[in-house]
């Protein structure tokens, strides 16, 4: 099913087995490293979550010839907390990519506190490569948050770049951060993530509007190269 969208398309995936989507996501994302590698650093936004754990674990078997020295990823959010932390985002992509990590892979972890050296080494890493990421994976929550940016919250109406302090968060934990919406919209290719019964009113509200106020995951309609995979009818 693909919807135009501002003269472009969205792409949108549907497969009722939940571990054939995981595959089909993971698999465009090992495609688009691919083509991306060419240009040379590979520059990632990853989220945590239940929801792409999934996808991890089949890209955690694929990508064989890619030089995983040359892929960074960097949060696309993490909570007020240390990498080592049992509610750590970083660690939990780091666990899930585990078989990469050994390859090479570069999974850059955020330290409270240290938002600005965050900001920095995004911004080193990315400096000849476009200031952007080349894909940023996100994952729909049930009210259509993606990354840490909440619907008619002041974490989305922030015009803050490349990564943004977010207090207050409408779920918990209160304090994190995120890419900003600036920095999401700017991605080369957006793999956006709808994914059980309790995401249905959040999908059906993504489709109906373009207002990323209401509804963040609509960010992905603003970037040309967008999938949407689902395993909602």
């Amino acid at each position: 099913m693909r919807i135009p969208i501002i003269g472009k398309k969205l792409k949108i995936i549907r497969d009722l087995n939940i571990n054939h989507l995981s595959a089909r996501a993971a698999g465009r994302i090992i495609n688009h490293i691919k083509e991306s590698e060419k240009k040379g650093r590979v520059i990632l936004g990853f989220p945590g979550g239940s929801s792409v754990v999934g996808v991890y674990r089949y890209m955690n078997h694929m990508g064989k010839g890619i030089d995983w020295k040359n892929v960074h990823v960097f949060m696309a959010d993490e909570r007020w907390v240390p990498p080592g932390h049992r509610d750590s985002n970083h660690r939990l992509v780091k666990y899930y990519l585990g078989n990469l990590v050994k390859q090479g892979l570069n999974i850059h972890p955020f330290t409270p506190g240290k938002l600005g050296e965050y900001k920095e080494w995004f911004k080193k890493a990315t400096e000849d490569y476009g200031k952007r990421c080349d894909l940023v994976l996100l994952s729909s929550g049930g009210d259509g948050h993606v990354a840490s940016l909440f619907p008619n919250h002041k974490s989305i109406r922030d015009d803050g770049w490349p990564y943004i302090e977010v207090r207050g968060a409408p779920k918990p934990p209160p304090h994190r951060i995120s890419m900003s919406r600036k920095l999401i919209e700017k991605s080369g290719m957006a793999v956006l993530l709808f994914t059980g019964e309790q995401k249905r009113a959040a999908f059906k509200t993504f489709q109906a509007g373009d207002k990323i106020n209401e509804c963040p995951a609509r960010i992905v309609k603003k970037i040309k190269n967008s999938y949407v995979f689902t395993n909602l009818r």
